[in-house]
């Protein structure tokens, strides 16, 4: 791993470590705004918890835990997280698949 992939990871950890510290203050109607249907990507609330699926993909959902109000990282993985755009009157209108190293995959809200 080259100098710079080593602090982009450092970096990237950071955040989570953070979260851990002082993890953001999201209730139940905080979560809900994010449920919905982006593109290929399902968020759902369940018992205080959003999980994330991808139609098309063989797998389970997987939970969303915050890292703030919103950026989330997708459980089980440390390379994936999410960040919600929201719109002026604070609707969730977008959801962002971030990869530590590059790739950005959007999609608006669609329900």
């Amino acid at each position: 791993m080259s100098n710079e992939n080593a602090r982009a990871r450092i970096y990237w950890l950071q955040l989570e470590v953070d979260a851990m510290e002082n993890p953001p203050s999201l209730n139940d109607n905080d979560l809900m705004r994010f449920e919905g249907v982006y593109g290929p990507r399902r968020v759902k609330l369940r018992d205080g918890i959003l999980y994330y699926s991808r139609e098309g993909l063989d797998q389970p959902e997987r939970m969303l835990m915050p890292l703030t109000s919103a950026v989330f990282v997708l459980g089980g993985s440390t390379d994936w997280r999410f960040r919600f755009e929201f719109d002026r009157d604070g609707d969730v209108i977008a959801i962002e698949g971030i990869s530590v190293f590059g790739p950005v995959d959007r999609h608006e809200r669609m329900e």
